[in-house]
């Protein structure tokens, strides 16, 4: 079945362009080689005991634990690839960021190459390679030292390039591209969820791309990645027991539905106009990325289909879906593009909720689809269309003053990187109604030994949330740091009085009365930790922490 009757040549030398692009990429990201740990890096690299013996490998796929901090993930390949890059770098983050950066110019290449194949000109290939690989919402995950999430973007990238092949070769080598197609999206799929919406995406290319006679064959032709992606659930199933990660916001489909109504309009925004880039983002005031206890109840209580907000990100997708039928007879391979954004993207949706509502990284596959429509309407302004002169020159002029604004804001955007401190310095600019933020960049002072630092930014996020025994937990920390006892255990209690189960909170407290002699209340406290560790089904944890604060105080 052939889709592009005048294509003569696969690109077997993608020339100079590509070349310039995959140096200028890694010069830029080469910014981020000496950055340190941030985000999920502490909890999949730093502390995940899995990972960190061989001997634990039958648990990268049966028996799965979790990270703590991401309960509910289950990605084997991607525990494996953590794996062998902790056993190669362990907890030094260059390795890791030059891994990091590697697998994303070897998506920047396939995205040349996917190009090509589907507009059959260089010029478009390059421009559409060229954004992609400099676009700045890229940065955090093609710079994070926990980018192996990437890994699964390649294989799917590359799974769909083999595809493309197989409807276009009439070779004897056409079975082999099916077959690697469907190889190489088993990959994807066990390495980051995201990839679960690989089958939707190829029926929507059989779709747009095939012709009506060959429809149903080509259809009939998706049902292995179908089933790769039931394989998926049930493992996951039977690994972690769950599929979802969260709830719907206050249990109502509704208002989560409005929540990213919003979301995937503020998706599209992002790519014309990454001007404010973080990975904790206001979907509209009072709401945030994740961590619904972080949101304004009101906020979130009060969104109405009705609201400014929602209908103005209602128009945006209807003018996205109007492009679709717009270019559906004419340029029907630029419909499929605009629905691989959004299909991309289908897996954040909350169908199945995750409790994360907006995520940079989320638009790492579904933006090749907006750089390739960007690359087609450059290509198009400045070679195609009949524009005056003085028309061209302003185009021109517009086009490298927005490229050199990727270029500045990708630079920026990875400086935030350079450790956790300036991470959550650049969150709480962008989002300075988020007590989760504020409360994140004080452990994040309280790890880099400033507790002064700490205290203050936690007070601030206690004028936001008066209420959240994390923030009292953290400025306990602080105080500890100080040498401040008396201040420490008053704080302490006042987070058990929030939360009555928080066993780390009694756990510190047995540690404080034990350093002020007290044995008696230290080991009330110590049991009362411990009882909560083993209620939450942490018993491995609770005989270790009773070791250690045994070992440490002398206990018996």
């Amino acid at each position: 079945m052939r889709i592009w009757h005048n294509i003569k040549s696969i690109p077997q030398n993608p020339g100079a362009g590509l070349i310039a692009v995959l140096l200028f990429t890694a010069l830029l990201f080469s910014n981020g080689f000496f950055n340190g740990f941030i985000l999920d890096d502490w909890d999949y690299i730093h502390g995940w005991p899995l990972i960190q013996s061989w001997e634990n490998w039958p648990g990268f796929f049966v028996n799965f634990q979790s990270p703590k901090g991401q309960e509910g993930v289950y990605s084997p390949f991607k525990t494996v690839l953590h794996a062998l890059n902790y056993h190669l770098f362990g907890r030094r983050p260059l390795g890791h960021h030059v891994f990091s950066v590697g697998v994303h110019l070897m998506i920047v290449a396939l995205v040349y190459q996917l190009s090509f194949l589907l507009s059959k000109e260089r010029w478009i290939a390059f421009f559409s390679a060229l954004i992609f690989g400099l676009h700045p919402v890229h940065a955090i995950a093609a710079s994070a030292t926990a980018g192996v999430d990437l890994v699964g973007v390649l294989a799917m990238f590359y799974s769909f390039y083999h595809l493309l092949l197989f409807y276009e070769q009439e070779t004897v080598f056409k079975k082999k591209h099916y077959l690697l197609s469907v190889f190489f999206a088993f990959i994807a799929i066990y390495t980051t969820e995201l990839m679960v919406s690989i089958p939707v995406l190829y029926a929507w290319f059989i779709i747009c791309m095939s012709p009506r006679k060959k429809m149903k064959q080509g259809l009939q032709q998706i049902l292995p990645f179908l089933i790769l992606v039931i394989s998926y659930v049930f493992a996951k199933y039977f690994a972690v027991a769950r599929i979802s990660r969260g709830g719907y916001l206050f249990d109502s489909p509704y208002l989560t539905f409005l929540v990213m109504i919003k979301s995937f309009a503020k998706y599209i925004l992002i790519c014309f106009f990454p001007v404010v880039l973080t990975h904790n983002h206001v979907i509209s005031p009072g709401i945030f990325s994740f961590d619904a206890s972080d949101f304004d109840p009101q906020a979130v209580m009060a969104q109405s289909l009705f609201d400014v907000r929602v209908l103005l990100s209602l128009l945006l997708l209807l003018a996205a879906l109007a492009l679709i039928i717009f270019f559906w007879k004419s340029q029907r391979r630029l419909s499929f593009l605009v629905g691989w954004f959004f299909i991309c993207l289908g897996p954040t949706s909350q169908i199945i909720p995750t409790s994360v509502y907006f995520g940079e990284r989320y638009l790492y596959p579904g933006s090749f689809a907006f750089c390739l429509l960007f690359a087609y309407f450059l290509y198009g302004v400045l070679f195609q269309w009949n524009l005056r002169s003085r028309q061209k020159q302003i185009v021109r002029v517009l086009v490298f003053c927005y490229l050199v604004f990727l270029v500045g804001r990708l630079f920026f955007r990875i400086s935030d990187g350079r450790d956790d401190r300036t991470v959550f310095q650049a969150a709480v600019r962008a989002n300075p109604r988020s007590a989760l933020m504020r409360t994140d960049l004080g452990a994040a002072y309280l790890r880099h030994g400033q507790p002064r630092e700490a205290l203050k930014t936690l007070e601030e996020a206690l004028k936001i949330k008066a209420k959240k025994p994390d923030i009292y937990f953290q400025k306990a920390e602080a105080y500890i740091q100080l040498n401040d006892r008396d201040a420490a255990i008053h704080t302490l209690r006042q987070a058990i009085a929030l939360d009555a189960s928080y066993n780390d909170a009694y756990y510190n407290l047995a540690g404080l009365y034990a350093m002020k002699g007290n044995q008696q209340l230290a080991t009330t406290y110590l049991n009362k930790a411990l009882n909560l560790y083993r209620q939450a089904g942490l018993d491995r944890e609770a005989d270790e922490l009773r070791r250690t604060f045994n070992g440490h105080f002398q206990f018996e």
